[in-house]
């Protein structure tokens, strides 16, 4: 069931019930944008989802590269060991791509 408002069908609990898109909305259409070759338009959707797609090319190429070696990829490739400043930084981007998200116009915003 989806929900229709001013930034299109609303799947998020926080868009359904205040109208405000989350930070998470408008992710999976930029990546396939970005995918499809629509940087422009994928980042006026959502930068979170360029931000994805770069880090998943990444962890896909290093592995590929592990295993090209002949190494065995036992532990996550692309592990981050969390601390205070690895997480203000990371809550700093998705709060810059959260505020992209939301001054962004409706009419600017690809369908």
């Amino acid at each position: 069931m989806t929900f229709g408002g001013l930034w299109g069908p609303a799947y998020c609990p926080l868009r359904r019930f205040t109208g405000i898109p989350c930070p998470f909305c408008g992710t999976t259409t930029a990546a396939t944008l970005v995918l499809r070759g629509r940087l422009g338009d994928a980042l006026r959707v959502n930068p979170l989802g360029v931000i994805v797609v770069v880090v998943i090319v990444v962890v896909v190429l290093q592995s590929g590269w592990a295993v090209a070696q002949g190494n065995t990829v036992q532990r996550p490739v692309f592990r981050v060991d969390w601390n205070r400043r690895r997480a203000g930084v990371g809550g700093a981007i998705l709060f810059v791509c959260w505020m992209i998200r939301l001054h962004t116009p409706p009419e600017l915003i690809p369908r």
